[in-house]
Order: C-alpha cells, then structure tokens, then sequence
C-alpha cells in the first residue's frame, strides 16, 4: 500500500532506504542547469558560447569565471554578445557600471565610476586593467535575461573581482541593455588584447 503521508515516528532517519519512483511537487524555479564547461590551460583568443546553447529553452542564463588571466598586463576584460553566431559582434547596447578599489596594504582607496557605454565597444566589465602573473585572477558572474525573446529588450548585470598590476584590488559591478527587440544568439568573454591564459568557464540555464 502507498503512503501517502510520512508520520514524524514512521522513519528512522540513520536508517538507509531504498526509494522508487519520482518525487514531485519540488520546486524547480531558480535552479541552475550546467550547460557547458570549458577549461582554459594553454592560451586561447576567447571563450564562446553560441547558440548551441542560447536558445529560447531559458529566459535566463549565468556564466561563471574562475580563476581566468590574460596573456597581457594590464588589459580591460570583455563580455560581447551577438545576433549571427559570432559572423559580427553586437554593439547595440549600452552599459553602467560602478568600481570600489583598495591597495594591497589594506589601506582603502575607494573610487566610484560610473562608466556610461555606448555602441563603440562590446560589454566593458572591467575598466581596472587585469593582472597577468601569479595568483592574482579574474572571477566574473554574469546573466543575461531575454536574450532570444523579441517581444522585449534583453538585460544583463555582472560582477568581476580582479587584482591589477599596480597592486589594487577591484569589486566591479554593472548592467546593461540592448537598444532594440533582437534575437541575442551568443556570449562571448575576451581580454582587450592578446589571449585568454587560463581559466573556466561555466554556463548555466536558469530555469523559471
């Protein structure tokens, strides 16, 4: 016979049980489904996700940096977006984001920049130029929201932790938007100059 209603005294909970079925009625909302990993170890241009992966499966999905270097010092760190798979980037769009530093001797040299975007550029998530030797990484979170609906614009924000060559550490935050209804295909992470030393990278779909 099928319990439908499990009683405080009915289980031992140091006990092991063996279970059938499906449980349902779980909460799904939120929840982050790993879509691709790439792993960084010998030098590459960027990191893309196409639309293999951006599709109209997720409303939302999350990228995740860790421990990424350029090949280059002091360089800023790029997000770029596309409509055609990367044939050309996406420019239409417009970013703002704040900065807070402090140096390596804990004395707190705090900034405030609000740094105002436009089409000239792909996403500037980091204006602190990023370290290229040692320990000193980049982390970044990014979501992008709505990027294949065109029935609305498409948002992201970010956040990006880095350590720079002139011995500051930077928390750096921002958001943006397209400018028109487009069908955002692809996201693409990249350094100003030179390549991607190492790093991985994580893609999720965010399920709502």
């Amino acid at each position: 016979m099928a319990l439908s209603k499990i009683q405080a005294e009915s289980m031992n909970l140091a006990d092991t049980y063996a279970f059938s079925g499906t449980v349902s009625g779980a909460g799904t909302n939120g929840r982050h489904n790993l879509l691709a990993t790439t792993t960084v170890t010998s030098a590459v241009a960027d990191v893309s996700f196409g639309s293999t992966y951006i599709t109209s499966t997720y409303k939302s999905y999350f990228l995740e940096v860790f421990d990424s270097q350029p090949t280059n010092d002091h360089v800023q760190v790029y997000m770029s977006l596309t409509t055609n798979n990367f044939s050309t980037e996406y420019l239409d769009q417009i970013n703002v984001g704040t900065r807070d530093i402090a140096n390596s001797s804990a004395t707190t040299s705090s900034t405030f920049a609000s740094v105002l975007q436009n089409a000239s550029e792909p996403i500037r998530l980091s204006a602190f130029g990023a370290y290229s030797t040692g320990q000193r990484n980049v982390s970044v979170k990014f979501q992008i929201w709505n990027p294949t609906d065109t029935s609305c614009l498409t948002y992201w924000d970010w956040r990006i932790l880095m350590y720079n060559s002139s011995g500051y550490y930077g928390n750096e935050t921002g958001a943006g938007m397209t400018q028109n209804n487009d069908n955002v295909n692809g996201i693409r992470f990249k350094y100003q100059s030179g390549n991607i030393a190492k790093g991985t990278f994580k893609l999720y779909g965010i399920t709502t």
